[in-house]
């Protein structure tokens, strides 16, 4: 009877951890459907402000004005850029997000995305570019390579006080009849401690203390992974930090 009784409290105690998961799970997709509705209505307001913005920059402005339209643009950009990753981590979740290549240049795309961060960096520090020889073209999708890459150069560049931010091309080489990239984005700042490792590629789970979503890295991650690649971090406090990046794709023939 013991024995009887002793599975019986078992299958209890699983059947109420099933039904735990399964209210979780739905509570989840309500999450990400809540996420994805609000995001496409918010979108479209944004849009708007963007967009009346930009009509006022071309009418005449004293001073004050000028400001407050300046503070206005970089907040509606910050905006746009939030909306865009939490529809991108919806998609993600419901495994939805396409990867759309073209011939790309990845030397030239990696010089784009470094001049595009070149106005946050302080007078203290030097923002530098190592790229290897590159004489073809790959296939790529350029605007999610380059996502990934301003995430991590603008990280760098907001975490990143005195010294240098060194974009690198490290290695590109035939593997496997695909082509392995492997990029490095290092930096001199404040660098990341053990347990902030643990959960930096988590999503809502921000590494800044002062702004940030949480929503960068992983989404960079996630993107790396659909070309079959991986970002490592190698990073001890006070002496800063290196986001090495690999993917594979094709060689344009």
């Amino acid at each position: 009877m013991s024995e009887n009784k002793e599975l019986e409290q078992k299958r209890e105690q699983y059947q109420k951890i099933l039904v735990k998961n399964l209210i979780l799970t739905q509570k989840l997709r309500n999450q990400e459907l809540l996420i994805a509705s609000l995001s496409h209505d918010l979108r479209g307001a944004v849009f708007a402000i963007v967009g009346y913005v930009k009509q006022l920059t071309r009418t005449e402005l004293n001073d004050a004005q000028k400001k407050y339209i300046e503070r206005l643009s970089e907040g509606s950009d910050f905006l746009e850029g939030l909306l865009g990753e939490l529809l991108d981590v919806v998609k993600l979740q419901e495994g939805n997000l396409k990867l759309y290549l073209e011939p790309t240049r990845i030397d030239k795309l990696l010089e784009q995305s470094l001049s595009m961060v070149e106005s946050r960096i302080t007078e203290n520090v030097t923002l530098k570019v190592d790229l290897i020889p590159v004489e073809f073209e790959l296939l790529l999708d350029k605007r999610r390579i380059q996502q990934v890459f301003l995430n991590l150069l603008s990280n760098a560049t907001k975490f990143t006080e005195y010294g240098t931010i060194l974009l690198t091309l490290t290695s590109l080489r035939e593997k496997e009849n695909r082509i392995e990239v492997i990029v490095d984005v290092l930096d001199t700042g404040k660098g990341i401690s053990k347990a902030l490792k643990e959960t930096l590629f988590l999503p809502y789970v921000s590494n800044d203390m002062d702004e940030g979503s949480g929503l960068g890295l992983y989404i960079s991650k996630a993107l790396v992974e659909l070309m079959d690649g991986e970002i490592h971090v190698y990073s001890e406090e006070g002496k800063g930090t290196l986001f090495r990046v690999e993917f594979f794709c094709d060689k344009v023939s």
